[in-house]
């Protein structure tokens, strides 16, 4: 009987997936500035690939309801490692900002690293 009880909450919890995964969708707007600025072309390209990888949705330009990442300071490259400042926005309204460092030799940290402040700044209720 426990067998099918856990059975069955597993088929629920798989049927429901789906559902959930389409509304909690972060529509993401990336500045042009900053990725010309972002000169090193394989950080643009993970950046590009962790933005557009769910729960993403990446659009051409800003819009309502779309978090807009922007370039707070110019990127840097010191000491072998990369460093840029970004802000985010939605709907005009300010969120958060935060600071992007990795090895430059290993930018998909930076690309994460984007990436999970991108998702917190979305959860954030303005």
């Amino acid at each position: 009987m426990k067998i099918s009880i856990v059975a069955a909450l597993f088929a629920a919890t798989v049927a429901i997936r789906p559902c959930v995964s389409q509304t909690d969708e972060i529509h993401v707007f990336i500045d042009p500035v900053l990725m010309s600025d972002l000169y090193y072309g394989y950080l643009v390209n993970a950046i590009k690939a962790s933005l557009s990888a769910e729960p993403f949705v990446r659009h051409e330009k800003p819009g309502d309801g779309v978090l807009v990442i922007t370039e707070t300071d110019k990127p840097k490259i010191r000491d072998g490692n990369i460093e840029f400042s970004v802000s985010f926005f939605r709907d005009r309204s300010h969120l958060a900002d935060s600071v992007e460092t990795c090895a430059a030799k290993k930018v998909s940290d930076c690309a994460d690293q984007l990436a999970l402040d991108a998702k917190s700044a979305a959860a954030i209720k303005d």
